[in-house]
């Protein structure tokens, strides 16, 4: 997790240099931001595999069930199976708001140098996650797991209800990073939360069977949690592309995308704009 985070602090970091370098060129900033990611993906798949081994498999102390007969097993426990339940919606959910800032910074919100405020809003969200969590483990630790992520659930999906309701033009600056801020919060609570109760989830099986599964637990888990992840990554994008979305609303050029021609603000079906 960790790494993970600081991953997203050199994303925030590159994202936004780039974006005050070159406001008006958003393919420049595309450009720069793909040949640093994949020079540095290349880095790391020559360190993985210069210094990555396995280490030697230790023989079980019981023989192994099947794969199938252990997912069985693994459903048969009622709390982890409604622990299953509310992952998925709860992740789905996490994972919209930062999926659909950027869209709804450039076209509800109608800022050209969307990049930078994205960056901007995405860098808040994570000092939030940071910041959240002592937060979080406090409260768990007061009133129970359960009843805080169930709180912040609920709190999270008021706060939204209120922003849906409220006009883009009136989100700039101010308005937009305090929301920013709760996704921060609900971030942190959907990292932290979960994988506590899990913990607790894989005891109480060991308590009732006498077998530790964490390992198939976790891998049932993560499984799923990738299945809801492409959910929410692609099913916005998909919803808007039937719904009838263009991009730069089917301008080939202007919006942060440059023209080709130096004497061109934009270029649209039914508009040109002269610089």
């Amino acid at each position: 997790t960790a790494f993970q985070f600081m991953g997203y602090l050199l994303q925030i970091g590159v994202g936004l240099g780039v974006s005050l370098a070159f406001e008006t060129d958003v393919l420049m900033q595309v450009r720069l931001q793909a040949v640093a990611y994949s020079a540095l993906l290349g880095l790391c798949f020559a360190l993985l595999l210069r210094s990555v081994a396995e280490r030697p498999l230790r023989p079980p102390k019981h023989a192994p069930l099947p794969m199938v007969p252990a997912v069985r097993q693994l459903l048969a426990n009622g709390p982890y199976r409604q622990y299953l339940v509310f992952k998925v919606p709860m992740t789905i959910a996490s994972l919209l708001p930062a999926n659909l800032i950027i869209d709804y910074i450039k076209y509800s919100m109608r800022i050209e140098d969307f990049n930078a405020t994205y960056y901007v809003a995405f860098a808040i969200v994570l000092l939030c996650v940071f910041g959240a969590i002592p937060l979080l483990i406090s409260a768990a630790r007061r009133w129970g797991k359960k009843e805080v992520l169930a709180t912040t659930c609920v709190v999270e999906a008021l706060l939204f209800a209120v922003a849906f309701a409220i006009p883009p033009g009136a989100m700039a600056d101010g308005p937009l990073y305090i929301l920013c801020a709760c996704v921060g919060f609900g971030m942190a609570a959907s990292y932290v939360l979960p994988d506590a109760l899990l913990a607790d989830i894989i005891d109480y099986d060991e308590l009732h069977t006498g077998l530790r599964s964490e390992g198939l637990y976790t891998v049932v888990e993560s499984n799923l949690q990738q299945y809801a992840e492409i959910v929410g990554g692609v099913v916005p994008s998909l919803v808007a592309y039937f719904a009838g979305f263009q991009s730069l609303g089917g301008c080939s050029c202007g919006c942060g995308a440059k023209c080709d021609a130096d004497y061109l603000r934009w270029s649209c079906p039914a508009d040109v704009g002269y610089a």
